[in-house]
């Protein structure tokens, strides 16, 4: 089969790839996992969150390295195949594709908090146009999707900032005395920090778009480094505010709502949740459709799928590769 990733265009430069990064880690994921690791260990939340960025940071050394030495579109697939054996990246593709058929449980949720600020919102017919939406934002190419996506990214940045700059003046800091920071022991600790690393990876990410980087030897060590940065700073933040301000019994277990509808205005209430969670959940929807079937678009010329299924489009898509399997696979949930 002719080298179709060979076709797609290198147009992605080193504040898109941070946008790509950002997009896909900060998802409305930290909304609820925070409550539930106050839950596990009070007020050493914030701890655990240090500690699960170092450790995710470290997982995806490996990455950012072969990343920046071997460059390529499908990265992790590519990796598997080539450094292992074809058969190892066979097995790394079964297990992919069937750990993303899940996608469309994103736009569920999307729909589902916009029923709760719109009672009356049909969720199904909701999470299937968020899903056709940013289905054909990617159809436009993965320059088009990577403003868009910085736009999203943007908004869900400034709404968790809100959260933290509106909170940061109400936090009892006598919370944090060591004493009181692992309630339950190091056990529970520990099960915080692995809970918190749901929320703290997906920078790898990028390792998948190699291939469309201007400069991805420089580009993708740093822009996981740079993204995992500012999503500890930020998540440390959130973690002081959510376990700070209200009693820790009140807040464990609990979404970070109540706390935001303690310290925030309404106006700024709504924003909290439209843009913390709502486009949480779009940019990340959004940056995965842009990677997600890179791989696969890899394992066609492998001969593991048909290969009319990873022909690029170039009138469409302006050689960004999308096919009729990418269309199955991300439908199938809803």
């Amino acid at each position: 089969m002719v080298n179709e990733e060979g076709k797609l265009k290198k147009v992605l430069g080193l504040r898109d790839s941070i946008g790509i990064a950002l997009g896909q880690i900060i998802g409305a994921g930290i909304m609820s996992i925070t409550g539930i690791a106050i839950a596990l260990t009070g007020s050493g939340v914030p701890l655990a969150f240090v500690l699960s960025s170092v450790f995710m940071l470290i997982i995806t050394i490996p990455l950012a390295v072969l990343g920046s030495v071997l460059p390529a579109t499908g990265g992790m697939y590519k990796y598997t195949s080539r450094l292992l054996s074809p058969n190892a990246g066979f097995v790394y593709l079964i297990l992919f594709t069937f750990g993303h058929l899940t996608i469309a449980v994103y736009a569920i949720s999307f729909a589902q908090y916009l029923q709760g600020i719109m009672p009356d919102t049909p969720i199904m017919l909701v999470a299937f146009t968020v899903l056709t939406f940013f289905y054909l934002i990617n159809l436009f190419g993965i320059k088009f999707m990577s403003s868009l996506g910085k736009v999203l990214v943007a908004i869900k940045l400034l709404s968790l900032l809100v959260f933290i700059v509106w909170g940061i003046s109400e936090v009892d800091y006598s919370v944090f005395h060591p004493a009181k920071i692992f309630p339950q022991g190091i056990g529970s600790f520990l099960t915080a920090v692995g809970i918190t690393s749901f929320a703290s990876g997906g920078a790898y990410a990028v390792v998948e778009l190699g291939g469309e980087m201007k400069r991805p030897q420089r580009d993708i060590p740093l822009t996981i480094f740079i993204s995992s940065g500012i999503v500890s700073l930020l998540y440390i933040g959130i973690g002081i505010v959510a376990t700070g301000v209200l009693p820790i019994s009140e807040v464990a277990g609990e979404s970070l709502s109540d706390v935001a509808r303690t310290i925030l205005p309404n106006p700024l209430f709504l924003f909290f949740i439209i843009g913390g969670a709502m486009f949480a959940l779009a940019s990340t929807l959004n940056v995965t459709f842009s990677w997600v079937t890179r791989g696969m678009l890899v394992a066609c010329r492998d001969g593991w799928l048909p290969s009319s299924f990873g022909t690029v489009n170039r009138r469409l898509v302006h050689r960004i590769g999308c096919s009729r399997f990418t269309i199955s696979l991300v439908s199938y949930p809803l």
